[in-house]
């Protein structure tokens, strides 16, 4: 832990798993960001967002961000990539009504 975080009682965490390699990890319920091993990140927190779903797919079929910049480089275009800005974008457009 942290030095400023409190230890995390068990009714707060959720079971989450990545939409790209199936591994599953106990997460803090209000976490904004999930990192997984696999190179995935779920910007919506633990429930996935339009974004999210479409970040995975693109994933699971190998466009990553770090790829999509070696291409454009490789077209001699801008290396930048604002994936995660698209993707958050959609999961705000698209957020699901609780």
């Amino acid at each position: 832990m942290h030095g400023n975080e409190q230890h995390i009682q068990d009714n707060q965490l959720v079971l989450w798993q990545c939409r790209v390699c199936s591994r599953r990890a106990r997460v803090p319920v209000d976490t904004p960001r999930i990192f997984c091993a696999c190179g995935y990140q779920q910007l919506n927190g633990v429930t996935p967002g339009l974004g999210d779903k479409v970040a995975a797919v693109l994933h699971k079929v190998g466009v990553t961000p770090q790829r999509y910049v070696a291409v454009k480089g490789a077209l001699g275009l801008q290396k930048k990539c604002r994936c995660p800005e698209r993707q958050e974008k959609l999961n705000n457009l698209f957020r699901d009504n609780k």
